[in-house]
């Protein structure tokens, strides 16, 4: 008689937005003392840790993912990683609902726990948790499968610094078995079926040549995502032939058939490779996300600012009748989300995260340094490495039309501040600034007011 495995206890990763940090710190303890492993973020990752890494380490263990689900958690941009990453890699996601917000499609089908009332919520989760208990080697083997069949671990030749997005569109299909077709109705075969002519005709289509094609910019999908770094310009290897050279801000798609297939970046100081597995034919994006400077120039002139302005196609409006101005210019596509309950902005083309509002009222350039310094001291919405954008990431924020009240500014930032200060200057009493209200740059001295908006990188 075949030995039964011992069922094991679940191993709980609990994916919460920064504003439910109470609940869930409730959360751990009540399910700790009621003999549940934990991982939650705040009490694992140490000073020091890969944010990523220790994630990725956390749902390697985990077998169950406790998603505390509130309208914070659907616009924080980490929360999306980790049930996203849970989803794909077949743990368990338990969703508690703390408000009215809507699950995510792909969850949407789920059960999920009203955790409107704490006690009510927190009793149907142990029932749920009880109930869960599988065989450890069974849930091991499956997690480290579907793994090595979609994404292998990049293999890392370079410094961490800028990165390419490597989005696989769609989800690996589980198979059916024999008897499960003949279960189906009749408009799921006739579906199946059409499906199947779809993918026989985009596999005829694949054989013609490798179609690629450029489109403007879109926020990258939140779903199966892998991040490839590299350095710009670089040139992208696929499947071993030597495609065109990829720059910042641009963005290709490739048609794939179903199989194994091998990415290679190849640039200055870069040399990355890595390999997908496809279940059935989808269209890799890869997006190459811009880079700015990040780090001051104090001693940026007006001729330097004029090259940087056309190369990149930032727009700076002809009012200001100086020699940098460039009316033409069109501004980059962005990619913004706001996270931390409307505080910040993270654009995605250009990994930065932006303060939604800004300092309340003007200072000299000499108080905007002391206003970082105390957002970096009060550790503001988790982070402490807050510091004055350099003139290209301002600029990047700028639109060519007024969308904001009277400002070149996207509605996602709040329009009480026209002007920001940057950390480039052009001496020792002369600083740059963005200017929102006339939709361009120039140089002021630093004993007058501007505001601040923040920024920092997003590794």
């Amino acid at each position: 008689m075949p030995n039964t495995p011992e069922p094991t206890s679940p191993k709980v990763f609990i994916s919460y937005a920064w504003k439910n940090q109470p609940l869930a710190k409730q959360l751990q303890k009540d399910l700790r003392r009621d003999g549940v492993e934990i991982f939650i973020d705040y009490e694992k990752i140490s000073g020091g840790d890969s944010l990523p890494d220790r994630i990725s380490a956390g749902l390697d263990w985990c077998n169950t993912l406790v998603l505390l689900w509130s309208a914070e958690a659907a616009q924080s941009y980490y929360v999306s990683q980790e049930w996203t990453s849970a989803f794909h890699l077949k743990k368990k996601i338990v969703p508690c609902v703390l408000d009215d917000t809507a699950l995510p499609a792909l969850l949407s089908g789920k059960l999920y726990l009203d955790f409107s009332a704490y006690e009510t919520g927190y009793t149907a989760l142990r029932r749920t948790l009880e109930g869960s208990r599988t065989d450890s080697s069974t849930e091991a083997d499956k997690s480290k499968s579907l793994k090595e069949s979609f994404l292998t671990k990049l293999k890392r030749k370079r410094q961490p610094d800028d990165e390419a997005i490597l989005i696989p569109k769609g989800e690996p299909n589980p198979e059916s078995s024999a008897s499960a077709w003949w279960h189906r109705s009749k408009v799921a075969n006739i579906t199946l079926g059409l499906i199947i002519i779809a993918a026989i005709v985009f596999g005829v289509r694949y054989w013609q040549g490798l179609h690629s094609e450029k489109t403007p910019m879109p926020a990258p999908a939140d779903s199966s995502v892998v991040r490839l770094k590299s350095y710009f310009p670089a040139r992208l290897y696929l499947d071993g032939d030597s495609l065109n050279e990829i720059k910042g801000g641009e963005q290709k798609d490739y048609k794939l058939k179903a199989g194994r297939h091998q990415i290679e970046v190849k640039g200055p100081n870069a040399d990355t490779t890595q390999t997908i597995t496809l279940t059935k034919a989808e269209t890799l994006t890869v997006i190459f996300p811009w880079r700015f400077r990040s780090k001051p120039d104090l001693k940026l002139s007006g001729d330097s600012v004029k090259v940087m302005l056309k190369k990149i196609g930032f727009y700076c409006a002809q009012a200001f009748n100086i020699k940098w101005s460039h009316p033409q210019g069109k501004g980059i596509v962005n990619a913004f989300v706001t996270q931390q309950g409307d505080t910040v902005v993270v654009d995605r083309a250009t990994n930065l995260m932006w303060q939604q509002a800004g300092s309340p009222k003007p200072m000299t350039h000499a108080e905007a340094k002391r206003y970082v310094i105390a957002l970096n001291d009060e550790v503001f919405v988790g982070y402490k490495d807050w510091r004055l954008p350099t003139l290209e990431e301002a600029m990047s924020l700028m639109k060519p039309t007024k969308r904001n009240g009277n400002l070149h500014l996207d509605l996602k930032f709040d329009r009480n501040q026209p002007w920001l200060w940057t950390a480039d200057r052009s001496s020792n009493s002369l600083a740059w600034v963005v200017d929102f209200s006339r939709g361009g740059c120039y140089r002021d001295r630093v004993d007058r007011e501007m505001y601040v908006r923040v920024v920092r990188s997003v590794q």
